[in-house]
């Protein structure tokens, strides 16, 4: 699914989900489908490793799997064919001259280009397009919004320095506290404006927390508790939440001065079954009370001291209480259920497809490697064009 209808669908179902809440008809046990709810709300509840402990176990890329088999009856693509998907992979443009007249039938001469590729500036375009991908803004179209264009901006060339030019770890993508500003960035953060626009910014720790904590993913339509919460369960855990009921009102709960849009969101779920729902999203969206919506850091909520505890539940490894959106990106960017689902969507971004249970080796293979490289990104994509689902149609 592109990743603007997906992110749409998330944002529908988490709202829809909290506001059948607050109608007077609550659905009864079981009068609809909860399979989802049902399998997420009672697995995984054990305690968690502790923020400050990678839960990866280490491994050794001699370990991991070289290839794994495909289909019977599959036909490989041509050289040609391969080169378009590695091209349109790493560089979100058409295979240059080199790449073309390249044999690209065996796993070595695609990772010989591959690493060549993502040494050229052209892979700066393919970074934006595997992390909007992934980890989609909450604004897709940015051509809309001077603002809006400069908090994806940011975004963006946060995850190309990531990536190309730093470290390339997933957990220096959740966690870093530097970005990339321009004076109408900063001015809307209430930072000093940089020398020169779009250099590298450090900002206090506490602020920010790497992706996740930018302008461009808190913004609306993805500018409350629930939909926050479920912008990381469905795309940083790859759990989706359950589907929206018909006829849904899909009114806010309103806002007081004597009360914290959390406290109006913790009172507007007075059901269990609906509980049942929200606590795989709301208390992972709390984690971010510390935003306004339009992304800006507040030390108030309407006066009123804020709240940015939160918890994890049903989250395999990532499980857990935290504090803050720094303790909630640590314990994310540590897990092994975020790197399994980097390596997922990766896959399926790479390939142009969802993925299949047949799919399973090349991306456990693929994981496998990105674990063994220390949680590096490079090498996940790199992993994922050597897989053999990537040779064939």
């Amino acid at each position: 699914m592109p990743s603007s209808s997906k992110n749409l669908g998330v944002v529908t179902a988490a709202l829809a989900c909290l506001f059948s809440c607050s109608e007077a008809h609550p659905a009864e046990p079981g009068a609809r489908d909860s399979g989802v709810v049902a399998r997420d709300a009672s697995a995984g509840l054990a305690d968690a490793p502790a923020p400050e402990l990678d839960a990866r176990a280490e491994v050794d890329a001699s370990a991991c799997p070289a290839d794994c088999a495909v289909p019977s009856g599959s036909v490989p693509l041509d050289d040609l064919a391969i080169a378009e998907r590695l091209a349109r992979f790493l560089w979100n443009a058409p295979p240059d001259a080199e790449l073309s007249s390249t044999p690209l039938r065996e796993p070595e001469q695609i990772e010989a280009q591959a690493r060549r590729m993502l040494a050229e500036l052209a892979a700066r375009d393919g970074v934006r397009a595997w992390m909007h991908a992934w980890l989609p803004p909450a604004r897709v179209d940015p051509s809309t919004d001077p603002l809006n264009a400069a908090l994806v901006e940011e975004t963006d060339r946060f995850a190309e320095h990531v990536v190309l030019e730093r470290d390339g770890r997933l957990e220096t993508l959740f966690t870093a506290s530097f970005t990339f500003l321009d004076a109408r960035l900063a001015a809307h953060y209430g930072v000093p404006a940089p020398a020169t626009d779009w250099t590298l910014v450090e900002l206090p720790p506490e602020h920010r927390a790497g992706l996740l904590t930018h302008g461009s993913m808190l913004v609306a339509p993805r500018d409350d508790p629930v939909t926050r919460g479920a912008f990381i369960r469905t795309f940083a855990l790859c759990q989706p939440v359950p589907p929206p009921p018909p006829g849904v009102d899909l009114t806010p709960p309103a806002p007081s001065d004597s009360m914290t849009r959390r406290q109006a969101y913790e009172a507007a779920i007075t059901d269990a079954v609906c509980a049942a729902c929200h606590r795989l999203t709301d208390p992972i969206g709390f984690g971010f009370e510390h935003y306004d919506d339009l992304g800006r850091w507040r030390d108030t909520d309407r006066g009123l001291p804020i709240d940015d505890s939160g918890e994890i539940v049903s989250g395999d490894d990532a499980t857990g209480a935290f504090s803050g959106p720094r303790e909630l990106a640590v314990r994310l960017a540590r897990s092994e259920i975020v790197g399994r689902c980097a390596a997922k969507e990766t896959f399926e971004h790479a390939l142009g497809r969802a993925s299949a249970p047949s799919d399973e080796c090349s991306i456990d293979a693929a994981y496998c490697v990105f674990v063994a490289a220390g949680g590096d990104l490079r090498e996940l994509a790199v992993a994922v064009a050597r897989s053999s689902p990537f040779r064939y149609p």
